[in-house]
This record gives C-alpha cells, sequence and structure tokens, in this order.
C-alpha cells in the first residue's frame, strides 16, 4: 500500500512539474512603431560590386499592457551588386530595462523589409525564441525618416 502511495506521489509531483514549465513558458505577439536614425557606408570593390554596413539605434513604442518604451541598437553588414540590389544581415538587441533585453537577427532585402528570428536574450527574454517582421514606412515626409514597424512573436521560458 505503501508503494503504491509513493508511486502516486510521484506520479502527482511530476504532472506538476510539467504542468508549471508548460505554464511557465508564454507567448505575446507584440508590434511596435520604431522611431531611429541610421548610419550606412559602402566599401566600393574592385569587382563593381560594395560592401554595405550599417548601425541604428533609437526608440520603440510596444505594443505591451500598459505600452512600453524600448531601446533599440542594430548593426548590419552585407553585399550591394552592381545593379544597387543588397542584402544585409542584421542583428539588433531591444532594451526593456537594464536586466531586461532580447536579440534578433534577420536578413534585409532590398525594400529594406525584414524576417526576423528571436535569438535569446536577457532576464525575462531569457531563453526566448520566436519570429517577426520588420518593414519600413513608406513616406516622403522627411519627419517619418527612419520609422518602420516591427511585429513579431517571442516566446518567453
Amino acid at each position: 500500500m505503501i508503494n503504491i502511495i509513493n508511486r502516486l506521489s510521484v506520479a502527482a509531483f511530476l504532472l506538476m512539474a510539467v504542468t508549471n514549465s508548460v505554464l511557465a513558458a508564454q507567448t505575446e505577439k507584440l508590434s511596435g512603431r520604431m522611431y531611429g536614425e541610421s548610419v550606412r557606408s559602402q566599401l566600393p570593390l574592385g569587382n563593381g560590386d560594395a560592401v554595405l554596413s550599417l548601425t541604428a539605434s533609437g526608440l520603440v513604442a510596444m505594443s505591451e499592457s500598459p505600452p512600453a518604451m524600448y531601446g533599440f541598437a542594430c548593426v548590419g553588414m552585407g553585399l550591394v551588386d552592381e545593379e544597387s540590389k543588397s542584402k544585409v544581415d542584421i542583428y539588433c538587441t531591444f532594451i526593456r530595462n537594464d536586466e531586461d533585453r532580447f536579440d534578433i537577427k534577420g536578413r534585409m532585402g532590398e525594400d529594406k523589409s525584414a524576417k526576423l528570428k528571436i535569438i535569446g536574450g536577457s532576464g525575462i527574454y531569457e531563453g526566448a525564441t520566436g519570429k517577426g517582421t520588420y518593414r519600413p514606412i513608406d513616406s516622403s515626409n522627411p519627419k517619418e525618416s527612419g520609422q518602420g514597424i516591427i511585429e513579431h512573436e517571442i516566446r518567453m521560458k
């Protein structure tokens, strides 16, 4: 009888542990408007292509509840061909506060949009995974230069 009770106790403990780990992982769908500045430079190559490097930083108004402001910083590098077509690999970190940050990587195409992959973070974002997109705001208004929309689904442990 005691052996059955011990087995039931172990089974109940394992069920609680699995349930808690499933409940602890949560997925958030967030979007935000990015406000930033970027610096681009090109290094011409002998074959007519060029190496493009960029850095960007600024703020994101994120759609949390309540809404939150994040800082961001990005770097990227890629090739520009003779026809001025480019593909740039980018890496960014999004800073909620000193402890909570998440990181992404992606490839920016000719239209400056990108598909993103969340590659971890720190604090509440430690071990985070997910995916997202970035698209620039296409506007001739100089006040909207450097703005874009980011949307992502982030799964936290």
